[in-house]
């Protein structure tokens, strides 16, 4: 799920332009725990649907460090009516998560038992080692779009991405690649053997009803 702010006066606000604002105050948890009860009530409504997918949502270390979070995102899983709490899935920014290695493992590996999922965002931007990526019990690694946007072009770009993916693949860990923007940046991508992409070569950001209608038209052009 990306937020989005629709402002009264300044119209649709990307990420971008007021999260900086929330950063290290007692608001960002709050925005945080208001979006994983957002996206799981959007997870029971599209269970009921029968839509089979998982919902990703981004989470600060200030959240992932709250007392009792693992209990407080039961009990929003709970009161949603979530059936599955595997096809919740939680990034968080491989940095903030070596911060505190210790609290990140401990509070990480009670969400799994409940069942959610875990990705590493940013892969790569930070001091990744072996070490970390063994212990910290992730399900996806998210390749940063800055070497992926210049993958076509820049040999060093191209060989980290390669390598990431070896690295997913050796642990047994999905991968996916953020920013992609041009079908060839895709097509390499592809034959490398990333398993997912975001981008706007796939889709632009969209509101839940109007995604499962693109979602719907997909899975129609597939059949067809």
């Amino acid at each position: 799920m990306l937020l989005r702010w629709h402002h009264p006066e300044h119209g649709v606000l990307l990420p971008g332009q007021f999260l900086p604002a929330v950063e290290g105050t007692p608001l960002q948890v709050d925005l945080d725990l208001w979006v994983l009860r957002t996206a799981a009530c959007q997870l029971a409504a599209w269970e009921s649907a029968g839509v089979d997918l998982t919902v990703c949502v981004n989470v600060s270390a200030a959240t992932l460090g709250r007392t009792g979070f693992p209990a407080v995102l039961s009990q929003a899983l709970a009161e949603a009516g979530v059936q599955r709490a595997s096809r919740l899935e939680l990034e968080v920014l491989e940095s903030e998560a070596l911060a505190d290695l210790a609290t990140s493992v401990d509070v990480m590996q009670a969400c799994v038992r409940l069942g959610i999922g875990f990705a590493l965002d940013d892969f790569g931007t930070g001091y990744s080692s072996l070490l970390y990526l063994r212990r910290l019990p992730v399900r996806t690694l998210k390749i940063d779009r800055s070497f992926v946007r210049r993958m076509l072009d820049d040999d060093g770009d191209q060989h980290i991405v390669h390598a990431v993916v070896a690295l997913a693949h050796a642990f047994g860990v999905t991968t996916v690649a953020e920013g992609v923007e041009t079908e060839a940046i895709g097509s390499a991508l592809r034959e490398l053997g990333c398993d997912l992409l975001q981008g706007y070569a796939i889709a632009r950001p969209m509101p839940a009803e109007d995604f499962e209608r693109w979602i719907a038209s997909r899975n129609r052009a597939g059949s067809a």
